[in-house]
């Protein structure tokens, strides 16, 4: 099989090597943090080689950045969907269900799914 195959890019579930990187990186930089975390403790987590870090992002703090900038825009189409749903259920929205919209959207990553929770303790490291 050559490397160009998408075999060797996807594991038995489906998610690509990018995808598994930044999963494994997340969990690690959550509960170790960026400079106790190694490009080689990832690419363990992900079951990737090591050049993968910087085959597909250019090393690990580009890695970093990609972490931050998926959960960012997955927070901020969140917030802007709840918002058109109370905008365009009515022609004249409430501001009451606007502000009750936004702030579920807005604190469901904190008390949500575990990858969120994974961000949140992130950000809180970062703080």
């Amino acid at each position: 099989m050559a490397a160009s195959d998408p075999e060797i890019r996807t594991d038995t579930n489906g998610r690509s090597v990018q995808d598994r990187l930044i999963e494994a990186a997340e969990e690690l930089f959550c509960t170790r943090g960026f400079n106790d975390t190694s490009v080689r403790d990832i690419a363990a987590a992900a079951d990737c080689n090591v050049a993968s870090v910087n085959y597909y992002f250019g090393g690990k703090e580009n890695l970093y950045r990609e972490i931050w900038r998926r959960r960012l825009v997955q927070m901020r189409d969140s917030r802007l969907a709840s918002i058109e749903r109370v905008m365009s259920a009515s022609d004249r929205p409430r501001l009451e269900d606007l502000l009750r919209s936004y702030a579920t959207a807005f604190l469901e990553p904190l008390v949500g799914q575990a990858a969120s929770c994974r961000f949140v303790n992130l950000m809180a490291r970062e703080m």
